[in-house]
């Protein structure tokens, strides 16, 4: 189960969430204008569920 687990989790969800990250890291001028920011809709034909994602700096 957790070969699995890593698997799925390095092989589909970290890469998929990389690029809309990097998008939003450039959108907000490396976070520092998060405020302004607006988060197109959902393109996908899936089922939309919102995440708030906290990202901590600890090298900043």
């Amino acid at each position: 189960k957790q070969q699995n687990q890593y698997r799925w989790w390095s092989q589909d969800v970290i890469p998929t969430l990389l690029q809309p990250y990097m998008q939003y890291v450039c959108v907000t001028g490396s976070l520092s204008t998060v405020e302004n920011v607006v988060v197109p809709p959902c393109v996908h034909s899936c089922g939309c569920r919102q995440l708030q994602v906290t990202c901590l700096y600890f090298d900043h």
